[in-house]
């Protein structure tokens, strides 16, 4: 769709949500309105060497989010996150960078302004959620950007179609929104329905997708379906517990427009060990991934996807050393090729609102295998809170 065309259907989506506004407006002038701003600011540094052509660098990313949320009556809600961040040791002339922005698909709306560039400096400022939310007769409608959550598992979602998330990413915690509307009903205390259509520039890269989700017994169930993009998916998940412990576990299955069609899935197992550590084992199956490493295409995670092999085992312990400092360890094993990641980390409590962390992200593989496309990263972060 031209850049005019795409304009027209972001204005679209605010005039709707305007109208929504006015037409609400009435029933809540004389509602209780709370307000509430908060945030905080991170400055995290790491350093690594690039793959095409092996040089070490060190970057420094300070972010600051401010977090506001306003609420009219019980009906509806307004909110929003803002960033602001400065890169430094900007890698605008490494070839792998530029290859992996070209493969990047940009948010349906434009949120995102570049307030300055240069050689080894960046600024910009973006919206990281926009959302208006109303509620009323068991039914949440929510429109702008938001974070959608999907699947049950922790390393490995594969019903998450909309907004996954790499096991491997430095800041697993920071997931990005996505431009949709999103429709909940609520029926009854233990079952809900919900749909979300994410729109884009066409039908075909727009995505739309249904589940219903309900709880019999100890076990939280699910069913999933609809589209992604070009390809129809349908699937499920659960979650629950076996004595002490929690077991849990999604699968999907993908119609693929272009190329064969495959199955994901995800089991894993978890326990909080009483005084002791918390342990995570998790079995990941990528049908549309090889088992011969001489069959990989790394093209396919600029593009997205997560992993090339088939079979995954990943594991995560986290133990409270003192009740302010925790250390965890993450760890995966690509099954078909023998590679491993350690991520090994720790997050010490300075002040109640002031968090210092530090860790790396350790590959071990041959050349050829999934994670000989990767860097080892050391980092460090101060993280404070508003």
């Amino acid at each position: 769709m031209p850049t005019g065309d795409r304009n027209i259907g972001a204005s679209f989506a605010l005039a709707s949500l305007l109208l929504l506004l006015i037409l609400h407006l009435p029933q809540t002038t004389t509602a209780k309105t709370s307000f509430k701003l908060g945030g905080y600011i991170k400055d995290i540094y790491w350093g690594t060497e690039t793959v095409l052509s092996p040089s070490s660098y060190i970057m420094n990313l300070t972010r600051a989010r401010l977090e506001l949320r306003l609420k009219f009556g019980s009906h509806l809600t307004i909110e929003g996150k803002c960033d602001s961040s400065l890169l430094a040791s900007y890698m605008s002339g490494i070839a792998e960078y530029e290859l992996y922005e070209s493969f990047q698909k940009k948010p349906w709306i434009d949120m995102d302004f570049r307030a300055l560039e240069s050689d080894h400096l960046l600024w910009d400022l973006s919206i990281h959620r926009a959302k208006v939310k109303l509620k009323g007769g068991g039914f949440e409608l929510s429109l702008g950007r938001q974070r959608i959550a999907l699947g049950t598992s922790l390393l490995w979602q594969p019903t998450d179609i909309l907004n996954p998330v790499s096991p491997i990413a430095l800041e697993r915690d920071e997931r990005q929104g996505i431009d949709a509307l999103h429709l909940l009903y609520r029926m009854g205390a233990t079952s809900r329905l919900e749909a979300a259509l994410a729109p884009y520039d066409s039908w075909a890269e727009s995505s739309l997708i249904g589940r219903l989700k309900t709880t019999l017994g100890s076990y939280d169930l699910g069913v999933i379906g609809g589209k992604k993009e070009e390809d129809r998916v349908l699937g499920g998940e659960f979650m629950g517990h076996i004595g002490d412990s929690g077991l849990y576990g999604e699968g999907l299955y993908r119609w693929a427009e272009d190329g064969e069609d495959y199955f994901t899935g995800s089991l894993g197992w978890q326990n909080q060990f009483k005084n002791g550590p918390f342990v995570d084992v998790e079995y990941f199956y990528n049908g549309g991934g090889a088992s011969d490493p001489a069959d990989y295409d790394p093209l396919k995670l600029l593009a997205g996807e997560l992993s090339l092999a088939r079979d995954y085992l990943g594991g995560n312990v986290g133990y409270n050393i003192t009740p302010l400092f925790r250390g965890e360890l993450y760890a995966i094993i690509n099954l078909d090729d023998g590679g491993q990641i350690y991520n090994p980390s720790a997050l010490v409590s300075v002040l109640p609102n002031l968090d210092w962390g530090w860790g790396a992200i350790v590959y071990n593989s041959d050349a050829g295998d999934e994670y000989s496309y990767y860097r080892d990263i050391f980092y460090t972060y101060v993280k404070l809170y508003f």
